[in-house]
């Protein structure tokens, strides 16, 4: 498998640092020696309706971090809109970067590539984020290639995860790019792209910035026949594109629909 989804009892959690609405913490799975480095952040007033959001970019934590301090920021505007925001250092990202030799002889036989452990980084984060916000639908945002990273590990993660994933134009067809940008040993005799997009197709989706080659259309179809639907555009989208998407404004108060003619 390429990940594991761990069972709540599986999931191990310590607090490192409060900070003002929130915490940093580091996230792993008992008795498998992983330590995630994660950010958690609470907006000042909750909207239940607001799924938490689990935000993946390659500069990390401290991407999230900065993001909330910005009065333009992706996270703020979450936040603002009242819903929980995570972040992770996934493996040799942010402060998780660390030396690490993979050139010997039969590496990949006994130990999983950098991109694999990320992968299985983000199906924890989304667990725990699941387990400690006990919200049925959570929401992965991944930006540059931390897209192409959440749009594999969300179809580890189960039920439940609406994704808006960056492809950072990786072209899909081009196997020198799987040994460059994304290599997992397999994966694309195992079906690569189209075989993740079929995996889960119950949660809402979009994927942009798409690469040439992405299966757009067989993306498409799998999520209508999961009963879901998938906006698949080679363009990128704003972070106010991706803020109305993730947790769109609260209708003005006091707005109510006319009643039709006839009812009570």
């Amino acid at each position: 498998l390429l990940a594991l989804k761990p069972a709540p009892n599986e999931l191990i959690s310590e607090k490192k640092e409060a900070l003002e609405h929130g915490e940093t913490l580091l996230l792993g799975r008992a008795g498998k020696g992983d330590r995630i480095a994660a950010v958690w952040l609470a907006p000042l007033k909750s909207r239940p309706e607001v799924a938490p959001t689990l935000i993946v970019h390659p500069e990390g934590a401290e991407w999230v971090l900065a993001s909330s301090r910005s009065a333009n920021g992706l996270v703020k505007g979450i936040l603002d809109r009242g819903g929980v925001v995570m972040g992770i250092d996934a493996f040799q990202t942010g402060s998780a970067k660390a030396p690490r030799n993979s050139s010997a002889l039969a590496f990949t036989w006994f130990n999983q590539t950098d991109d694999a452990n990320r992968v299985q980084d983000i199906v924890t984060a989304l667990a725990y984020l699941q387990n400690r916000s006990g919200a049925q639908i959570v929401n992965l945002v991944g930006l540059e290639m931390g897209g192409v990273w959440s749009f594999f590990a969300r179809s580890m993660a189960g039920p439940g995860v609406n994704l808006a994933a960056d492809l950072a134009q990786f072209p899909t067809d081009d196997d020198q790019q799987y040994i460059d940008r994304f290599f997992i040993p397999g994966l694309r005799k195992a079906g690569d792209f189209k075989a993740a997009a079929v995996v889960d197709t119950e949660g809402k989706l979009l994927l942009y910035n798409g690469g040439a080659g992405f299966p757009a259309d067989w993306a498409k179809e799998s999520a209508e026949a999961g009963g879901s639907i998938a906006e698949v555009r080679a363009s990128k989208a704003s972070e106010a594109e991706l803020l109305a998407w993730v947790a769109p404004e609260a209708a003005p108060a006091g707005k109510r629909t006319a009643p039709k003619r006839g009812s009570r």
